[in-house]
Formats: structure tokens, sequence, C-alpha cells
């Protein structure tokens, strides 16, 4: 419980993906005299499938105020309609029980679950500030959730002035619109990475073997058959490299079910050194990141944060379509013979340095800085 004349903070989780951009987030709320936060974990975090990644907020000293299970295995167009449904009734009756007590409500990202708990939230009139706002991504549903989030929202905070200029013209308006670079940059330099050999103690990987992090989402304006067909060409081509693959599973979203089935089923007792992981953790991935090769697939992690650690991303197929990007992102269509190349290529581009267009690792005291000012904490 907050003490009096406290504003609380009520911050929307759903996802391992969205945990680890709100760490350095939740942290400096925490460490805020006259702000409390009020996490509320739904979505994968409670699902041992995913890991059970509610764990990770116990591991970082963060307690968490709500866990509701909104989780559906049914990831059919069907299936996740009718539980963008669900998740508005739920938390419906839950903005109702907090409408007094909420001073303000975070949402980060693009996710239908995301969304359904901030529309519910609308008709309650609460102040709601939106992170990375006005991003595009033409290969997903998302792109669709993203900025109707955005219409919900009182505050943006983006990652880029050319996000920051979108929303002003999908909303009409400059008011509430903010710059203040992604999170994702902070979170890379406020954790202590893991050494070659703590990798190989921890997740039983030898990073001296020249490896590709891979992560493939489905692209969800396509059908199940072909984000199938995509994955196994994938699969394919990374299995006939000189790389070991370290392949961190998809989120759940539509048709994600099938991109795990066949990634598990493609990978079961092949001699090629796959490594599966449901989730590494923000100290694992990043460490991931940084001692590998390159990384592959259609993660926005490939075009936000590996440039931090000087790392080029094959960016293949259209999720991530009309995303800014850096020099360090070569976006590839999904044919065996152009990803072949990409790879082939790689070992002959220049060095990178750590420059990144979604920001300096100062997003975090940015955003608290304008949260403070718009609740008028003194």
């Amino acid at each position: 419980m907050g003490r009096p004349g406290m504003k609380n903070i009520y911050l929307l989780s759903s996802t391992r993906a969205d945990y680890s951009i709100y760490l350095p987030l939740m942290k400096a709320l925490l460490r805020e005299n006259k702000l409390n936060l009020r996490v509320v974990a739904f979505g994968t975090h409670p699902e041992k499938a995913f890991g059970c990644t509610l764990n990770k907020f116990k591991e970082d000293n963060i307690e968490v105020y709500q866990t509701f299970k909104t989780y559906s295995p049914d990831d059919s167009p069907l299936g996740i309609s009718n539980n963008v449904a669900d998740v508005m009734s739920l938390f419906a009756g839950f903005w109702e029980q907090e409408k007094n007590q909420v001073d303000l409500l975070i949402a980060l990202g693009d996710r239908f679950e995301m969304f359904a708990a901030v529309a519910s939230a609308v008709p309650f009139r609460l102040p709601i500030a939106h992170l990375h706002g006005g991003e595009t991504t033409l290969g997903a549903i998302d792109n669709i959730y993203r900025h109707a989030i955005s219409l919900c929202a009182t505050l943006h905070f983006t990652a880029t002035h050319t996000a920051s200029q979108r929303l002003k013209e999908l909303l009409g308006e400059e008011k509430g619109i903010f710059a203040t670079g992604a999170l994702a940059i902070d979170s890379i330099q406020s954790v202590s990475l893991l050494s070659i050999s703590q990798l190989r103690e921890q997740f039983g990987i030898d990073l001296l073997t020249p490896s590709i992090l891979f992560t493939f989402h489905p692209e969800t304006t396509l059908s199940m058959e072909e984000n199938v067909n995509h994955i196994k060409t994938l699969l394919e081509v990374v299995s006939e490299t000189k790389y070991q693959v370290i392949i961190t599973l998809p989120n759940a979203d539509t048709y994600g079910t099938s991109i795990r089935d066949s990634i598990f089923d493609f990978c079961k007792n092949r001699e090629a050194p796959f490594f599966l992981f449901e989730s590494m953790g923000v100290v694992g991935y990043y460490s991931a990141m940084k001692h590998c090769a390159f990384v592959m697939g259609n993660s926005s992690s490939g075009i936000i944060e590996a440039a931090s650690f000087g790392k080029y991303a094959i960016n293949v197929g259209d999720r991530q379509k009309g995303r800014e990007s850096g020099a360090n992102v070569l976006h590839t269509p999904i044919e065996k013979t152009a990803i072949q190349a990409r790879i082939k290529a790689i070992s002959t581009l220049p060095a990178l340095d750590s420059n990144n267009i979604y920001g300096d690792g100062n997003a975090t005291s940015r955003i608290v800085s304008h949260i403070i000012d718009f609740l008028k904490v003194v």
C-alpha cells in the first residue's frame, strides 16, 4: 500500500519481452518516494509453457500488485478475437474496482492483450501513458493495436523523433508526445552481462563457437501455412551453415503455436548444434547477443537492441516492414538463396560501432521526469 499523498502508477506487463524493456523504468519508479508502482502481470507471465516469467519480478525484487491468467492456447484468428474480448471483460471489472486509485496507467507496445487491457480502461477516463507508439510494422496486425493504444493514451513516450512525428499526424495534435528514446537501450546498459564462460556454465552454450541468435515470430498478416513454410525455410538455411544456432521461441501470437511446433519438430534428434530456449531472461539474452556472430529472424530486438552491441541483424520477411532501422539491419526476403547470400556476406562486412538510432541510454530519466511533471508531484 502507498503512503498518503503518493501517486499510484499501474504498469501493465504481459510478456517476457515487455518485462525486459520495462525493467529499468520499474526500478526507477520504485526509487521515487512520491510514486507507488503497482505492477499488473498477465498474458504469458503465469504460464509454465512460456517459462513462467512471473518469477522474473521476484528475482528482481519487484512486487506484483495483481496477476491475471489471461492466456489462451487457441491462437487462431477466432481464438485471438475471443481472447481480446475475455481480457477486456476481466480488466473492466478490475478498473471498476481500482478506478479511484489509478493516477496513471502505463502500457508498452502493440500486443492484442495489451490493447484489450488499455481499451477497457478508456470508459473510466483513466490517464494512460504509452511507450513505443508511432512505429510501423506492416507485417503484423500488431501495427493496428499499437495505433489503437496510442489513440487511447494521454502521454506518449516514443523511441525516435520520426515516431513522434507519426504520432502527431495520427493524433492530430502535439500535446503529450515526447521523444525519449527506447527503454531497451537503458536496459542493456543497466545489467551486468555474462562472460562466455558464464554463459557456458548457466546455459550450456559455448559462444567461442560462432553462433546465430535466432528468433522468428509469425507474420500475422499471412496464413498459418505461409508462416510454417517460412520457418521451415529459415531453419533449413541455418542448419546448412557453419554456425551453431541459439533459438529463443516466439511469444503467443496468431499461429505462434504452429511456429513453435515446427521448430520443435525440426530440431528433434538433429545433429546440428541447435539450442532452444523459452526465455533466456534479460541478462542471458543480451549476453548471447553480445557474444554471437550476428542476429537473425524478425524480432524487434534485432532492429532496436542489436546495434548497441555492434551486431548485424538479418531481418527476414515483412513483420518489421516500416520500422526505422540503422545500418546494422540487413532486410532480406524469406527466400533460401537470398538468406544464404546474406549469411555468407556477414563475415566480409565492416565492423560496426555501437551507435544506435533508438537512444542513448537515458530514456528512463526522461520518462520519469515527464511522469512527475504530468502528475504534478513535488
